[in-house]
């Protein structure tokens, strides 16, 4: 027997069905959750539940699932019980469910824990996994005659090759899909997107083709995210535009911002109401708020204060320290600033290099 050490991420996305059976809303039940990881030896270059779904992996998907963090086991079938016995800490129930179901609703868990109670029942074995009473196991070491029932049985659909990841991709993702527009966020064509489970989209959000959310992204309300976009690991604010082809990586975008077309944006933090206009280019930089970038400017680990105008073909680029450009500073076009601050309120014509720090009043 051997634990798995794994990183259960948070719920974020509940994917919810009309079950067969519903607890008692009211009825608050006990229960441990155990996943069973069951080595697999079916020529795939990994165990099937390493795999991932929509950015997530079917034992996380399975972890979703369950209402607390769940013990992750390795074991054999016969050894379920020796093996959860030392973990069941004063709980009523024990859920064993099955790293390779990825399909498993967390209301269903509730439903199904529901319907073992009401029926004092002490041990249920599902299509793939168990439920048991812990008083009633911790007295037996193993259970003859145990009867299989087909609770929420499409739930319990288990993935053994790439075909049936296919077909637990297209289910999963449907209803991420479904989970987003009853939360009022529109996609121009849901089978043109990609999206992760932990991905969160604000009401009143239009997501557009071939546009890709990936990670832990975090949209806000009111969001328009044209065509090819990828937004990857970044918190987008409110009332948010992002244009076509334009990457957000790792990033923090505040409210009311305009992003052009063709933007890459890395490592860098925006603040709320500015303007960066086409194909500008930020690496590991931050602006703040009511800022203006115009076109085809490069920063690169930059800090840009408030109110401040950056031209077309600029580059802010610092070296072991940041370049730093002062409030309501306004650089010209196709200007350079390396490695030096520039005070507040400057104005740095046109066509411009500087390399050291430039302070109100002085003769550029």
């Amino acid at each position: 027997m051997e634990e798995i050490i794994e990183e259960i991420v948070d719920n974020v996305v509940i994917l919810n069905e009309q079950p067969e059976f519903r607890a008692d809303v009211d009825e608050n039940i006990s229960a441990n959750f155990f996943i069973v990881c069951e080595q697999t030896f079916s020529g795939l270059e990994k165990n099937i539940y390493e795999y991932d779904i929509c950015g997530t992996s079917l034992l996380n998907w399975v972890a979703r699932a369950c209402d607390k963090q769940p013990m992750v086991l390795r074991c054999n079938e016969d050894e379920i019980i020796s093996t959860i016995k030392p973990y069941l800490n004063g709980a009523e129930y024990s859920v064993v469910l099955y790293a390779n179901t990825p399909l498993v609703n967390k209301q269903h868990l509730k439903d199904l824990l529901g319907f073992v109670s009401v029926r004092h029942m002490n041990a249920l074995k599902l299509k793939k996994g168990y439920v048991f009473r812990n008083e009633y196991i911790k007295n037996v070491d193993e259970i003859y005659s145990i009867d299989t029932y087909d609770f929420s049985s499409n739930d319990f659909f288990e993935v053994k090759t790439t075909e049936d990841l296919e077909l637990a991709r297209e289910y999963l993702f449907n209803k991420l899909v479904k989970f987003h527009n009853q939360n009022g966020v529109f996609f121009d064509n849901a089978n043109l997107i990609s999206v992760d489970a932990n991905v969160e989209i604000g009401y009143a959000s239009k997501i557009s083709t071939n546009v890709s959310i990936l990670g832990n992204s975090v949209l806000g309300n009111n969001v328009e995210v044209l065509e090819n976009v990828l937004i990857k690991n970044s918190k987008i604010g409110s009332d948010v535009k992002i244009g076509e082809g334009s990457m957000i990586l790792n990033s923090v975008v505040k409210d009311g911002t305009v992003i052009g077309a063709g933007c890459v944006i890395d490592g860098s933090v925006i603040g709320n109401n500015c303007n960066v206009a086409s194909k500008v280019t930020m690496i590991s930089s931050g602006v703040k708020s009511n800022s203006n970038i115009l076109e085809c400017t490069s920063l690169d680990n930059a800090r840009i204060a408030e109110d401040v105008s950056i031209g077309r073909f600029c580059v802010i680029l610092g070296d072991e320290t940041p370049a730093v450009v002062s409030r309501g500073t306004e650089i010209g076009h196709n200007s350079k600033v390396v490695a030096c601050k520039i005070d507040e309120n400057v104005k740095i014509p046109s066509n411009k290099s500087i390399s050291r720090n430039v302070h109100l009043g002085e003769k550029l």
